[in-house]
């Protein structure tokens, strides 16, 4: 079902993507302890986007060169636990959202890429029940790479070619 889903999306994407250089500012909706949403907002959709998140707590907009120059703060600072260490996720998150504008893409607490509905339930899932009980977290914390929806490379290959 999650391929499913990330092919039909994928689709969407190349038949409905602009240009890159038109989108020049980024959403960062912080706002889920679970993961972060990054949106790169084109300039027509600037003001319709600035009015729907004013006044919404730990979203900001900002111009898309601030974001790739201050990444430690506003991405690698949002990975609590890194479980993908090597992944590429926080860089792997700008190159997305210059190759794909007006989509959001998730950066997970533990490192993970969302893109589905799926990958942000299951990030919610995990990270909830980290905080339950740590141990018991880490004890079965162990997660085959090829089913893990969230894995950086399970998204970062088929959207980027890597």
């Amino acid at each position: 079902m999650h391929k499913t889903l990330l092919v039909l999306g994928l689709l969407l994407l190349t038949t409905v993507r602009a240009s890159s250089a038109d989108h020049n500012a980024v959403v960062v909706d912080s706002s889920k302890e679970a993961y972060t949403v990054f949106i790169a907002v084109s300039a027509v959709n600037l003001d319709k986007m600035r009015s729907r998140m004013e006044g919404k707590p730990r979203v900001a907009i900002i111009a898309r060169s601030k974001l790739a120059k201050e990444k430690e703060y506003y991405i690698a600072s949002r990975i609590l636990r890194d479980e993908y260490p090597g992944s590429g996720a926080a860089e792997g998150i700008l190159d997305l959202l210059a190759k794909y504008p007006d989509t959001p893409f998730g950066l997970t607490w533990n490192g993970g890429l969302a893109f589905t509905y799926n990958d942000y339930r299951h990030a919610k899932k995990l990270y909830d029940a980290y905080l339950k009980d740590p141990a018991e977290y880490e004890r079965t914390g162990t997660r085959h790479p090829r089913v893990d929806p969230i894995n950086p490379k399970g998204h970062l290959g088929p959207l980027l070619g890597r």
